[in-house]
C-alpha cells in the first residue's frame, strides 16, 4: 500500500470504530501523513466498516481489506505500522503468530506492530497453550 505524499501507511486489523473512537475523527483529520487501511475477514464486518469510511469521509481511510491475518501474504506491500485493536484477546492462538509473522513479512525496517493495551483491560492472560 503506497503511502499518499510521503505519508505513512497504517493497515488496521480488528475491529471498527476503533480508529474513531481511539484517535477521534476530528484527530484523524489533522493526521493526514497517515494512511489508514482498516481489515477485517468477516463479510459483515467488512459492510460495516465500509459504512464507517463513507460516513467519516476522510481522505486518509481507505476502503477495507479482506484480511486474514494468517494468510502469507496480506496483499499490501510493505506498511509502517500495524495496528491490531480487537483481536489478540480474543482470537485463536494461531491468529497471534499469523500476525506476528505478518509483522515480520509487511512491516518496514522502522516499522511498528501497536496493539493497544485497552484491549487486554478486562481479559486474564494469555499464554501459549501446552
Amino acid at each position: 500500500m503506497p503511502p499518499d505524499q510521503n505519508g505513512l501507511s497504517v493497515l488496521v486489523s480488528g475491529a471498527m470504530p476503533f480508529p474513531f473512537r481511539a484517535a477521534r475523527r476530528e484527530t484523524m483529520r489533522h493526521l493526514t501523513q497517515l494512511q489508514f487501511l482498516p481489515s477485517d475477514i468477516e463479510p459483515a464486518n467488512l459492510e460495516s466498516i465500509r459504512a464507517w469510511v463513507r460516513s467519516a469521509q476522510l481522505p486518509n481511510l481507505q476502503e477495507p481489506l479482506t484480511l486474514d491475518v494468517c494468510a502469507s501474504d496480506y496483499g499490501v506491500g510493505s506498511v509502517e505500522a500495524l495496528l491490531s485493536a480487537n483481536l489478540l484477546h480474543i482470537a485463536p492462538w494461531h491468529c497471534a503468530e499469523g500476525l506476528f509473522e505478518g509483522a515480520r513479512r509487511h512491516l518496514a525496517a522502522a516499522g511498528a506492530l501497536v496493539v493497544p493495551q485497552c484491549c487486554f483491560a478486562d481479559q486474564p492472560p494469555v499464554s501459549k497453550p501446552g
